[in-house]
């Protein structure tokens, strides 16, 4: 890449950096072009030699704050920390990008534009499964987590967590607060809330082989 086509990129990240910032303390439908150019340090013509319409951007910018937020996600789960160092992190994932979901982009779609959403949507989904059925996969393998246990029901429950502390921040912050809390969920995931799983096991399912 030539100074010109480095120069062009930057260009093409600030006006997405902007872009994003500026729907979500507003939305997109209340943002205009100039204020976007304003905020990217770019004129208004600018803008429109790398985005066709606020349409175009729209749909750049989501999909960027979706590839944020995956590259941070792979960065945690297969970083150089311990196995357990990464559940916990995975678990008090906060992200340092724009969060896609935050975005009031429906507002501003129509309908050929809502299925190009969907569609980057499912895409990014299924990236992230594949992360997490990764990284849960070894932890089976290293002897964390319990064989017996769907991988499926593991990423259902995070994605659980993570949806209620979405919908209730006021959890977040003090799951953050307290540190300890965070220390309580990750046991509770990985070990479940029984004191004696295979005698509680058995005695909820009749005819459980004994372990001896």
């Amino acid at each position: 890449m030539n100074g010109f086509e480095r120069r062009k990129e930057q260009k093409k990240e600030a006006i997405k950096h902007a872009a994003a910032f500026l729907f979500l303390e507003s939305s997109p439908g209340k943002v205009t072009m100039k204020e976007i150019a304003d905020r990217a340090n770019v004129s208004h013509v600018t803008i429109f030699k790398y985005f066709t319409s606020k349409q175009d951007l729209v749909q750049e910018v989501i999909r960027w704050c979706f590839e944020q937020e995956y590259k941070q996600l792979k960065d945690i789960l297969f970083g150089e920390q311990p196995y357990l160092v990464r559940l916990k992190e995975m678990m008090s994932f906060k992200r340092k990008v724009y969060d896609p979901a935050s975005l009031d982009f429906y507002n501003l779609a129509n309908a050929s534009d809502r299925g190009r959403m969907a569609d980057t949507m499912s895409y990014f989904q299924d990236k992230k499964s594949k992360l997490y059925h990764e990284f849960f996969q070894e932890g089976k393998d290293e002897g964390f987590i319990r064989p017996d246990v769907s991988v499926d029901a593991l990423i259902m429950l995070i994605e659980g967590l993570r949806a209620l502390l979405k919908a209730k921040p006021e959890l977040l912050a003090e799951m953050m607060y307290h540190e300890t809390l965070l220390e309580d969920c990750t046991k509770v995931l990985l070990f479940g809330v029984m004191g004696k799983p295979i005698l509680a096991a058995r005695k909820l399912t009749p005819g459980l082989p004994s372990m001896r």
